[in-house]
């Protein structure tokens, strides 16, 4: 990646500086860093997340059937 810079000259004297104290600009230069390989992403399996859904399920019929009486 690649950015680019640009600073105008100040047009009036205090232009760049913040209070009594001149403004700072640091830019840092990470292009070089270490990548580190993908890490695996935990999920549910095949069975696991059917029982999820059935248990899901049960819940919503046991929440519309109380809503019924």
């Amino acid at each position: 990646m690649t950015a680019t810079l640009a600073i105008a000259a100040a047009s009036n004297v205090n232009d760049y500086t913040i209070g009594v104290t001149p403004a700072q600009v640091v830019i840092k230069n990470d292009d070089e860093a270490v990548v580190t390989p993908p890490q695996a992403v935990p999920t549910l399996g095949e069975w696991p997340l059917v029982m999820l859904a059935s248990v899901v399920a049960m819940l919503g019929a046991t929440r519309v059937r109380r809503r019924e009486i």
